[in-house]
């Protein structure tokens, strides 16, 4: 009986489709590494104080730290909590509008540039009259992020629905399907993916304006607990929590764009 003989070549092979597959992500985690080492280098040499920079071993036992006595775990709770809130209002204010400007064009038309100008606004310098008008409590907080997730819903909703090619609307009508079944089953499903990216940038928007508003009112979960932080001058917990919000930024935007390209493999 005569065995086949490895091919010396075929690990190699491997090993570079490997690395063409996954270079821009491999290439990413190595420049951070590096990043990381000259940070926690500079600092272990006295080139950067620690009282001005924590080294990343600090921040790391500091967000132990914070995960222990449970302080990082109840400021999360309540941030996701408001950010599901806040996401669940923007979707369903984002599609219908989003839709009714799709059905109407000449209002699609005139409430775009509106739109787009509330949206590059500096929305929290309006926070003093939400404040006035829904007093230094959560509603607040959902309202404006609710209004900052809910802008890039209605603007890519109302586009994903008007680049659906015409051709799939004749071939559902040739096959005499009604209005609703033509929407249902041709329309929706080919603006979904687009529809998505909507709802993805959305998300990260109520996020980013969840924890901005946190920290200006002093009130909430992550935002509040680094301004809590800050006031008593804890850097390294201060770079701990920073360090949590962007890993949190970081993991919703793999999550949903990994749904995003899901849906795109699935039309």
């Amino acid at each position: 009986m005569t065995t086949k003989a490895p091919n010396p070549a075929t690990a190699p092979s491997k090993m570079l489709k490997y690395w063409h597959r996954h270079m821009s992500t491999l290439l990413g985690l190595g420049i951070f590494a590096a990043l990381l080492a000259l940070w926690e280098t500079s600092i272990s040499l006295g080139w950067i104080s620690k009282f001005v920079l924590t080294p990343p071993s600090g921040i790391v036992k500091a967000l132990i730290k914070l995960t222990q006595n449970g302080e990082l775990t109840g400021a999360l709770f309540t941030t996701l909590s408001i950010l599901a809130a806040s996401l669940g209002l923007a979707m369903v204010i984002g599609i219908s509008i989003g839709y009714l400007l799709y059905r109407n064009q000449l209002w699609g038309k005139a409430f775009e540039p509106l739109l787009g100008a509330i949206f590059a606004s500096p929305l929290p310098l309006m926070f003093p009259i939400f404040l006035v008008l829904f007093g230094r409590t959560f509603y607040a907080i959902i309202f404006l992020a609710t209004i900052y997730g809910s802008i890039p819903i209605i603007m890519n909703t109302r586009e994903a629905l008007l680049s659906v090619r015409r051709t799939l609307i004749w071939v559902g009508r040739s096959f005499r399907l009604s209005e609703t079944q033509i929407f249902w089953k041709i329309i929706v499903p080919a603006a979904a993916p687009l529809m998505f990216s909507g709802i993805r940038m959305g998300l990260i928007y109520a996020l980013l304006g969840v924890v901005a508003f946190e920290f200006l009112t002093d009130l909430g979960g992550l935002g509040r607990l680094l301004s809590e932080l800050n006031y008593k001058f804890k850097i390294p917990e201060s770079f701990a929590l920073t360090a949590a919000t962007v890993m949190l930024s970081g993991l919703v935007l793999f999550i949903t764009g990994w749904i995003e390209r899901s849906i795109s493999n699935s039309r």
